[in-house]
């Protein structure tokens, strides 16, 4: 069980990424910068949109792209006097600079967009029923060897976890609220949740006896104050009140409560 939800272009016009760059000018003779490569700004242009367009393919359209680089060679070369010439040879280090924006353009826009379509109060948003077991195709590379045997492992193999990944399945294999549970993988018919910029795959998926859903994401004490984690902590708790199940993220540190405790309030 999940839910998907789509987000519209956010309207990407080449207004809103606009580039600003510093290419060093090296001392070097006019001979010199028009003899490397003789390049014009036609075919600047034209290299940076080959080598531009793979990159860029799924945000921006080829016409925008176009329009991206004209408008940076233009603030270049008008505005800080930079010589097209010393732009064809330092086009590699302009290329780069070009995608590290789009790139981080493009994230800005997917967090605004979630926020817009998602989270806001006034939000149309659908669930539907996306998982089911038994239909999950499990079958995990890596799997447990520990000596403990999982009773309420809906699979007979059990994916790879980590040591305090074991402690939760423990807890999740004994408690009474649980019918059954399991340890959750990256593949095709998973569990998944949306983030602005990946996919959401928790650690474990639980049936409840009551017929809720219970879902635990477990994080090291290093990682419970990520960007990421504090994400995928709020989608969870998010997709838990629209569909009325359960989700929680567990932590073991000297603050928090025992892992069995952290679990058991979600469930009240």
């Amino acid at each position: 069980m999940g839910f998907f939800f789509f987000i519209p272009d956010p309207g990407w016009t080449s207004s809103k990424v606009a580039l600003s760059i510093e290419v060093q000018q090296q001392e070097t003779s006019q001979a010199e910068l028009f003899v490397k490569d003789g390049m014009d700004k036609n075919s600047v242009t034209l290299w940076l949109e080959i080598h531009l367009r793979a990159h860029a393919q799924s945000m921006l359209q080829q016409s925008v792209i176009v329009e991206y680089i004209g408008r940076n060679l233009d603030n270049l070369t008008e505005v800080k006097g930079i010589d097209i010439a010393v732009l064809g040879r330092c086009r590699h280090q302009l290329l780069e600079a070009m995608k590290r924006n789009l790139t981080d353009t493009q994230e800005q826009s997917r967090k605004k967009a979630m926020e817009q379509f998602l989270f806001a109060d006034n939000a149309n948003v659908i669930t539907e029923n996306v998982f089911e077991f038994g239909k999950y195709d499990y079958n995990p590379p890596q799997q447990y060897h520990g000596r403990y045997a999982f009773n309420k492992h809906y699979y007979a193999s059990v994916a790879k976890m980590n040591e305090e990944e074991i402690e939760v399945a423990k807890i999740l294999d004994t408690m009474e609220q649980v019918e059954f549970w399991v340890r959750s993988t990256e593949r095709k018919g998973s569990f998944v949740l949306p983030l602005y910029n990946s996919k959401f795959y928790p650690d474990f998926i639980a049936k409840l006896t009551d017929g809720r859903i219970l879902i635990v994401e477990h994080k090291g004490e290093h990682l419970i104050t990520a960007d990421e984690a504090k994400a995928k902590g709020r989608i969870g708790k998010f997709w838990a009140s629209k569909t009325g199940n359960a989700f929680i993220m567990t932590t073991k540190d000297n603050t928090s409560a025992p892992l069995y405790t952290q679990i058991l309030d979600v469930l009240k």
